[in-house]
């Protein structure tokens, strides 16, 4: 490999990392409030469909309707995931993560799942987060004249 594709690459490498940690990061916080205030419930599937005027390829929802824990009744649209929008028939029952505070603030799936894809989230970002400084002193070295394992 030549010179300079060897100082691109730390480059790339920086740049890829901080894209990685920042999408990580706003998957993780985007999700935050249904893991941290969420009550999981069972749903009963009202209608599907799709919304052709999003520009999204994931335009799949549902009408679902569900108890809150004092058992008052919410009918609400749900955004759901193309793989379970398939797999769902109208009448089938359902989990869905919904906002003690504000019942019509609906997630598809139950808390536990969030906090799965949280604990991954937050790994991800420290993943990402090793690769950017990685990257940084290996171009620091490289502008200081040193090599990775040679020594001065």
């Amino acid at each position: 490999m030549d010179k300079g594709a060897e100082g691109l690459l730390p480059i790339l490498a920086a740049v890829v990392g901080i894209v990685f940690l920042l999408g990580s990061f706003w998957l993780w916080s985007r999700g935050r409030e249904f893991r941290s205030h969420g009550v999981t419930a069972k749903a009963v599937v009202l209608e599907k469909y799709r919304k052709d005027d999003e520009f999204w390829l994931e335009n799949f929802y549902a009408r679902v309707s569900f108890e809150d824990e004092q058992r008052r009744p919410h009918e609400v649209e749900v955004k759901i995931i193309s793989r379970a929008w398939r797999m769902l028939s109208v009448g089938d029952t359902t989990g869905i993560t919904y906002l003690r505070d504000d019942p019509e603030k609906v997630s598809f799936g139950p808390v536990w799942g969030r906090q799965i894809i949280g604990v991954f989230l937050i790994f991800f970002m420290l993943v990402a987060t090793g690769l950017t400084i990685a990257a940084i002193g290996s171009m620091f070295a490289a502008l200081l004249g040193r090599s990775g394992g040679a020594a001065g």
